[in-house]
C-alpha cells in the first residue's frame, strides 16, 4: 500500500484512530462527520483552533441528534468558526461527503491562512 506510511503517521500523531480504533479503509467513501472531524484535529494541532466548540451551537441543525458524539465538539468548533454552515438548517453527518463539498470546505479552510 502507497499510503501506509502516511496512514502511520496520521495515526502517531493522533489524528485518526481509525474504523473502530484498529482498522482504515483509505479507499472508502468518507462521512461529512469524519471529514470535519479529521480536519479540526489538524487544525488543533497547528494552533488554528484553540478551543472546542460548544455542542449548544449544533441546536440550530434540524438533524444534530445524528452527529457521533466523537464528532460534536469539532463540528460544533467549525461551526462556531463559520468553516462549516450545513445546508437547509442540516449537517448531514452521516452523509458522503461530495467533491463539491469538500471543496467549499477546503476553500474555507484555506481562509484562515
Amino acid at each position: 500500500m502507497y499510503y501506509y506510511k502516511e496512514i502511520g503517521i496520521a495515526r502517531d500523531l493522533g489524528l485518526t484512530n481509525g474504523i473502530d480504533g484498529t482498522k482504515f479503509h483509505p479507499e472508502a467513501s468518507i462521512t461529512r462527520e469524519d471529514m470535519f472531524v479529521l480536519a479540526c484535529r489538524v487544525m488543533q494541532q497547528q494552533g488554528l483552533v484553540k478551543t472546542e466548540g460548544d455542542p449548544g451551537v449544533l441546536n440550530q441543525f434540524t438533524d444534530n441528534a445524528g452527529i457521533s458524539q466523537y464528532a460534536k465538539e469539532a463540528i460544533a468548533a467549525l461551526v462556531s468558526m463559520d468553516l462549516v454552515k450545513g445546508s437547509r438548517n442540516m449537517i448531514k453527518p452521516k452523509v458522503i461527503a461530495t467533491r463539491a463539498e469538500t471543496a467549499v470546505f477546503i476553500y474555507r479552510l484555506l481562509s484562515l491562512l
